[in-house]
């Protein structure tokens, strides 16, 4: 009887699965040779899978330096192998790995008594999609002044790609900020207040920054953001003047250089 051929998309299957699930199959291990002085493919096999598990250990570690600061080595790779074991990789680049982890570490029964703990993790991953974000030539504030009130208004603010919003449920920032401290000498960030805080990450050049805004300056923002008319924005802020911040936005924008061209009619 003529032997079923072993296709290359099979025996990545098999390997795969082998790798993340420790689920190996018999005709995978025929057809692995251990190298030097492992036993066998099963061996062989454990060190691929021992590898993975440091890769993107590793690649947690770099995004969520918050959540390792705060957790400690131990309780922080419990959680990083217990997130591998349900969130295989998919992705092309091992920093894009980890973006459910917040949502994970809020439905996660170790951690019901530290809800902090989740935006500690958006504001980790923010972060790090912000510094690798590409940067953009900042538009000069003379170039927004130049314009007529109402050529402005009937404008489009384009603002650069690595500009993002968050809003938290908590007050981690300076939790955060901390993170590269060697240890903790204030116990009071240990326990952020549950306090609603808006905050607005940006990067010039390669340098990222992060900014507390107001929830007016942050309802703004949105609205600039997503493609909103100067005009249109006006309207709203005077019709609801204690949900907007017209203003203060402008006055962020010249500060900040998060703004890349006007397009104006």
């Amino acid at each position: 009887m003529a032997q079923e051929h072993y296709s290359l998309q099979n025996f990545q299957a098999d390997f795969t699965q082998a790798i993340v699930a420790a689920d190996e199959e018999p005709r995978l291990l025929k057809e692995i040779i251990p190298a030097g002085k492992l036993a066998d493919g099963s061996a062989a096999l454990a060190v691929h899978r021992d590898g993975y598990y440091a890769r993107l250990t590793e690649a947690l570690g770099e995004t969520f330096e918050g959540c390792w600061y705060l957790l400690g080595d131990e309780d922080f790779f419990t959680l990083c192998r217990e997130y591998i074991d349900t969130h295989r990789s998919t992705c092309y680049s091992l920093s894009d790995y980890g973006e459910e982890m917040p949502s994970f570490i809020a439905s996660h029964p170790n951690y019901q008594d530290t809800p902090y703990l989740k935006d500690l993790a958006r504001l980790d991953l923010a972060f790090m999609e912000t510094f690798h974000a590409a940067p953009h030539i900042p538009l000069s504030i003379n170039a927004i002044t130049q314009l007529g009130i109402e050529q402005l208004e009937k404008s489009k603010i384009v603002f650069g790609p690595a500009i993002n919003l968050l809003v938290l449920d908590y007050s981690v920032l300076t939790l955060w900020q901390s993170r590269t401290l060697e240890q903790v000498t204030n116990s009071n960030l240990l326990s952020p207040v549950e306090q609603a805080t808006h905050l607005m990450m940006y990067k010039i050049e390669q340098q990222t920054y992060i900014q507390p805004i107001s929830k007016e300056q942050s309802s703004t923002l949105s609205l600039l953001i997503l493609g909103q008319e100067v005009g249109a924005v006006v309207k709203l802020a005077e019709d609801n003047s204690n949900d907007y911040d017209l203003a203060g936005v402008f006055q962020i924008i010249g500060t900040t250089g998060i703004v890349t061209k006007i397009e104006t009619k």
